[in-house]
């Protein structure tokens, strides 16, 4: 095992804020001590816990996986990355 130390930084890129909570994508980036490359995690809050729900490497596919994480765990209808794909669609590169 390597023993490697070094730091990540979170940067809110995207905030929604929708009627059951709030999705939030954060870019994760390297300081350079880690061999992976800088990514964005989609997370939803929704007031008791904030959970992450999908990854990639831009934004739009950390939501499209949270999308399609959420459409297959839960049973409810809304899904707020959808709704905030949607809301959002001009924001995202």
């Amino acid at each position: 095992m390597v023993d490697l130390t070094g730091k990540v930084t979170l940067k809110v890129v995207l905030y929604e804020v929708l009627g059951d909570g709030d999705v939030i994508v954060y870019k994760v980036e390297n300081d350079g001590n880690f061999k992976f490359e800088d990514f964005y995690i989609a997370t939803f809050d929704d007031v008791r816990f904030e959970t992450v729900w999908g990854v990639g490497s831009t934004i739009l596919e950390a939501l499209k996986d949270a999308e399609r994480k959420w459409d297959r765990k839960e049973s409810v209808d809304d899904n707020p990355f959808r709704e905030a794909l949607k809301m959002s669609k001009e924001d995202i590169k």
